[in-house]
């Protein structure tokens, strides 16, 4: 059985689309091997896209849409919604999530969303259901309380804990769910968090991980986020230096 265990950045096709989730790569018959492979045995529609043959693209360093001075461009904002009406999915988030937090990261989130809770096969994105089990994804989550409740009694703790900290510091912050991540706005993203398998990620953008990366250095950290493994308890003070400086950071904006 197929899973997601494996899932690198050479499967990420120039739009943000996770190749390992598409019914082209999941069917048992003429099996695409993903965007950036050869195009032997690709659907018409996946040779002759104009995304993966654009010239800018393949110039660029990342290989990736979000790296384009017109990101994002007609087709992508035409794919975008289409992915977004009939499967729930957002493929500019999706590169804004790259962007922002880096590969490791989305790669990481990616095998959570789509790994079926079941048997642990995987979610395919255009049928909606496990394509090993065919127990269907579950809905898509709108608020934080859906997210949180999702988890294990000790992880919804530890989100809980995140949760109230930052809005006892960022009392004007409000909640959403953005790159499918609990979210708190103030003047633009905030902070994400989110849970893993391992640890929770926490996301104050680059900055944040910047300016505290001497108290960061016992942490997992990558480009805007940090690693907080569920074995231990939440390094809370500094978080709170970290929700105060992204605070005083969104804050300036405004002024400007």
């Amino acid at each position: 059985m197929e899973n997601l265990s494996s899932l690198d950045l050479s499967f990420i096709a120039p739009c943000g689309i996770n190749c390992r989730i598409c019914m082209a790569h999941l069917r048992d018959k003429r099996k695409c091997s993903g965007c950036n492979s050869t195009d032997v045995e690709k659907p018409p529609h996946c040779t002759t896209c104009r995304i993966k043959n654009c010239e800018v693209i393949k110039e660029s360093k990342t290989k990736l849409c979000c790296e384009c001075a017109k990101f994002p461009c007609l087709r992508m904002r035409q794919m975008d919604k289409r992915y977004r009406t009939s499967y729930g999915m957002s493929i500019i988030e999706n590169l804004l999530g790259i962007k922002n937090h880096g590969m490791d990261q989305f790669l990481e989130t990616e095998k959570i969303k789509w790994t079926c809770k079941t048997c642990s096969g995987i979610i395919c994105v255009h049928r909606g259901y496990c394509i090993n089990c065919k127990e269907e994804a579950g809905p898509m989550i709108h608020s934080i309380d859906e997210y949180i409740k999702d988890f294990p009694i000790e992880v919804q703790k530890m989100l809980e804990e995140l949760r109230i900290t930052i809005k006892n510091n960022a009392p004007d912050a409000k909640e959403k769910i953005s790159y499918q991540m609990p979210t708190f706005y103030l003047n633009g993203n905030l902070v994400h968090f989110a849970a893993h398998m391992n640890h929770i990620g926490f996301y104050p953008a680059p900055s944040g991980i910047e300016a505290f990366k001497n108290e960061l250095k016992s942490y997992k950290s990558a480009k805007g986020s940090v690693q907080f493994p569920l074995d231990q308890p939440l390094p809370l003070e500094l978080i709170v230096k970290i929700i105060k400086f992204r605070v005083e950071e969104n804050m300036k904006k405004s002024k400007k």
